[in-house]
């Protein structure tokens, strides 16, 4: 049988223990209530000027805490005004669980950054935290509303129960690499890609020859084919059949040529070989 685990709170009680305090002088972290709950029954707890078989932890009434004499030293040296409690009545957390909790905290929060979600390296309660940027001080208080949540849950179930050494109890969260492509964003890209590779294709296909055993050549600036091919129809005689780029370039060193109305009866112009 599958269950979740949820608290919600009763009562509460302000410690007023200063936690710095409690650091420097290896005290624990204690309250004493008024009242105490058990088995779902609210019920008083009802303390004493001396030690009883029932009231068994010393408390001092100025912080109501336990005291610490008692804590540190001979349970029988205590001050004149302490108050006995129950157990039950008096909650504690040790100085050795505060040190861990700093230490684990400071873990998590100590001198790490979290940059863009695209880059970040962070570990998963940063990137809770971080909310997806969006995180604001109502956000930030619920997630530490939920980190003491947990903790107290886990402490209220198994504070009195050591903890194995190998595992711990809670949701395993793990940190995984995901990759969003947006379509949108790259299709001018692939589109003009996929154009160019048709527009050379066919460039190339139309350029291949005309099947008579030569190839078409591509003469970009060069103005001697228009030229040479722009003669009389005495001078293209006179000349052959050139073809050849090398051809025409060695035409074009040794023939001396004019401009001259054209003979055919238009108005148009040709070159002709010069005269003399």
């Amino acid at each position: 049988m599958n269950s979740i685990y949820t608290e919600s709170r009763m009562s509460s009680l302000r410690n007023d223990l200063n936690f710095e305090n409690a650091l420097d002088n290896d005290e624990p972290w204690s309250l004493a209530v008024n009242q105490t709950l058990r088995n779902g029954t609210w019920n008083d707890c009802n303390s004493s000027a001396t030690q009883t078989s029932t009231n068994s932890v010393p408390v001092s009434p100025n912080n109501m805490t336990i005291s610490a004499t008692y804590f540190n030293g001979d349970p029988a040296i205590v001050s004149r005004d302490t108050q006995w409690y129950p157990p039950d009545c008096v909650y504690m957390v040790g100085y050795d669980a505060l040190l861990t909790f700093m230490s684990f905290i400071e873990d998590i929060f100590g001198r790490q950054t979290l940059t863009a979600s695209s880059s970040t390296g962070a570990i998963c309660c940063l990137q809770d935290l971080w909310h997806n940027d969006t995180a604001t001080m109502a956000t930030v208080d619920h997630w530490v509303d939920g980190l003491a949540t947990s903790l107290s849950g886990a402490m209220r179930v198994h504070g009195n129960t050591p903890p194995p050494a190998n595992f711990a109890y809670g949701t395993v969260l793990g940190s995984q690499t995901c990759v969003d492509v947006r379509w949108a964003w790259i299709s001018l890209p692939a589109a003009l890609y996929g154009l160019t590779v048709v527009f050379i294709v066919t460039t190339a296909l139309h350029t291949r020859g005309d099947g008579r055993g030569w190839t078409a050549r591509h003469w970009k600036s060069s103005a001697v084919a228009l030229l040479l091919h722009g003669f009389d129809p005495e001078t293209r005689r006179e000349l052959g059949g050139v073809r050849d780029r090398g051809e025409m370039n060695e035409v074009a060193e040794r023939v001396m040529v004019q401009l001259r109305p054209s003979r055919e009866g238009d108005a148009s112009w040709c070159f002709a070989k010069a005269k003399g």
